[in-house]
């Protein structure tokens, strides 16, 4: 396997990205939330939606998406969405 430095992530058909748990990496899951927390309950992205993909040594520790009020409403929902595809708790190593 190549190191992180060099690591390309295969086509999805190949299996994609590495996906693993937060703490196999030694990532301080907590700042991790608070990371994710953030990024959900910033202005921009509660108005206009946002996605947040965060890669640690070539391997994604989380996932998510969040689709903002002016969204929502243009499509006539009354609040927004938030939907974690790939939570840091629940993740798949590969």
């Amino acid at each position: 396997m190549p190191s992180d430095v060099d690591y390309t992530p295969p086509p999805e058909a190949e299996g994609g990205w590495r996906v693993t748990e937060p703490s196999k990496l030694n990532v301080d899951a907590e700042q991790l939330k608070q990371a994710v927390s953030y990024h959900n309950g910033h202005t921009a992205t509660r108005s206009y939606g946002g996605a947040l993909v965060i890669v640690h040594k070539g391997h994604v520790i989380a996932e998510n998406y969040v689709t903002g009020e002016k969204a929502a409403l243009s499509r006539g929902a009354e609040t927004p969405a938030t939907t974690s595809s790939r939570p840091q708790s629940q993740s798949s190593e590969q």
